[in-house]
């Protein structure tokens, strides 16, 4: 609570207890005139109405003077609780401006810690450009002692160094001939091992299956074509992605539908080999 709150009650409390002892001296004042009148009546006989009526009237005096004192009393009351009430109004407004000013305060209090957080952020800024500077000078005074050393090198007798650079590719193109005629013999002797190898597959082939691989074609998309003959019958297989996709024959005069009916089969199963030992049975029929 503050000075003035204090003060403001206690203007307000005295209003009180000043009104309060006007109500009991009010209160006093009547019943002590009354009693008065009360007893003058008892007391005298010979009491007359003249003077009830100058008493009576001068109590009426008496009580408009104080009647006149409470209305200047409250009358000042009144100015008393507009000034409190304006002085309330004064507080209320002074108390949003101190709002307002705490807000700001706080305010400038973060933006003054900002402000010495980016200060400490310009001086880690400025050691790291004094580093940056004083790497700089360091590369700087390295560039200069290799440029001395070109300069050393240049001025050096580079004739031994080109003898031994010219002996040197000689050299490299002497191994690199050795090394083409080694991969020549080796490559030469891998292609006999594989056509031996293909040969004596082929061989193996024709005495299973009873027929001859005449031809095979690599096409795109993975598609792959193998031409073998059965007797005077040449016969076309598809594979396409290592899967058996169909067969043509050709010169085929009889029995089209079991040969179609065969290759549907083994299309199915997705089996060369089943079609290859299952042809011949069909070719026989054609004699």
């Amino acid at each position: 609570m503050t000075d003035q709150d204090i003060t403001y009650s206690t203007i307000e409390h005295d209003y009180m207890q000043l009104k309060d002892t006007f109500d009991n001296h009010k209160f006093a004042y009547i019943e002590k005139l009354t009693k008065q009148y009360f007893i003058e009546g008892l007391c005298s006989k010979d009491y007359e109405k003249n003077n009830i009526i100058s008493m009576v009237s001068s109590s009426k005096i008496q009580l408009r003077e104080v009647k006149g004192l409470v209305e200047e009393q409250e009358e000042l009351i009144k100015s008393i609780s507009i000034e409190i009430y304006e002085l309330e109004k004064k507080n209320k407004e002074y108390e949003i401006e101190l709002n307002e000013l705490s807000i700001k305060e706080e305010e400038y209090e973060k933006r003054y810690l900002e402000f010495n957080e980016k200060l400490g952020n310009v001086k880690i800024m400025d050691e790291l450009c004094n580093k940056v500077k004083q790497k700089n000078d360091e590369i700087t005074e390295t560039m200069e002692i290799i440029e001395n050393k070109n300069e050393n090198l240049k001025k050096m007798d580079v004739t031994k160094l080109e003898t031994d650079l010219y002996d040197l590719q000689i050299r490299k193109e002497e191994l690199c001939e050795q090394e083409r005629n080694l991969s020549r013999i080796f490559y030469d002797d891998s292609l006999v091992e594989m056509y031996e190898w293909y040969l004596n597959g082929l061989q193996f082939l024709n005495k299973l299956f009873f027929c001859r691989i005449e031809e095979i074609k690599i096409k795109e998309n993975n598609l792959t074509e193998i031409y073998f003959g059965i007797g005077n019958l040449s016969v076309v297989a598809c594979i396409e992605d290592r899967k058996f996709i169909g067969a043509k024959a050709f010169y085929l005069e009889r029995n089209q539908d079991l040969f179609d009916s065969l290759v549907n089969e083994c299309v199915f199963i997705n089996d060369l080999r089943l079609f290859m030992c299952k042809l011949p049975f069909i070719i026989s029929k054609e004699k």
